[in-house]
């Protein structure tokens, strides 16, 4: 029986150790794609404040993708920036004030700061 146990806890130290290996190659799938999607996010910036609805749509996209996956995986920071630009890309019509515009541009800002973080050392 003591076998068994031993085996057991064998098996779940490999597999937790796998799903964390999981877990840091997600989170930094994650900052990589987020940072190729803030910088897209910028992209869309001038047309979306031109009233470029599709633009508009777009960043929403982003916003809400990068808001998500964030909180999934334990960015918290990023993903309160995030949701923050969706809920006001959401509330918006077509036509944001220019309060409105700063906010976002400064979540944007929030955003590349926690990016340039690293990520926290493993605990092996």
């Amino acid at each position: 029986m003591r076998l068994s146990a031993l085996s057991d806890a064998v098996e779940l130290t490999i597999e937790t150790a796998v799903a964390g290996d999981r877990l840091k190659q997600l989170s930094e799938q994650f900052l990589l794609r987020t940072r190729e999607e803030l910088a897209l996010l910028r992209a869309q910036l001038a047309a979306a404040r031109s009233g470029d609805a599709a633009a508009l749509a777009e960043m929403l996209r982003f916003a809400h993708r990068i808001n998500g996956s964030g909180a999934m995986l334990g960015f918290n920071a990023i993903s309160g920036c995030a949701r923050q630009v969706e809920v006001i890309l959401r509330r918006a019509e077509s036509v944001l004030s220019e309060a409105e515009w700063q906010v976002i541009l400064a979540q944007l800002q929030q955003m590349d700061v926690e990016l340039a973080k690293p990520l926290p050392p493993d605990d092996k």
